[in-house]
């Protein structure tokens, strides 16, 4: 499990727990563990990074989902279609 705890404004602590079968992780488990420490969380805490550092500019506006007038790759107009259609589906659109 991996959990990230806000310690301030612009600092947070993280905690992780793996579970195995056995005491000490397979060679698999193994690989695993070592593939979210060297490549997942690191490119995890990157993204977070520059996410808060958009935050922070002057061209941020407020809002969810990132709408490019011109729908270039930046625009997640097509996330918004699909939640409106999946709300859609179960009846509360």
């Amino acid at each position: 499990m991996h959990t990230i705890l806000p310690t301030g404004p612009e600092t947070a602590r993280e905690h992780f727990d793996f579970y195995f079968l056995d005491a000490v992780p397979d060679a698999q488990e193994a690989a695993a563990v070592a593939f979210f420490r060297d490549t997942l969380r690191p490119e995890d805490v990157a993204l977070c990074e520059s996410v808060q550092r958009g935050l922070r500019s002057r061209a941020y506006s407020d809002g969810r989902l990132i709408d490019d007038a011109e729908g270039s790759a930046l625009s997640e107009r097509n996330i918004h279609l699909f939640h409106g259609l999946v709300l859609e589906a179960l009846g509360a659109g």
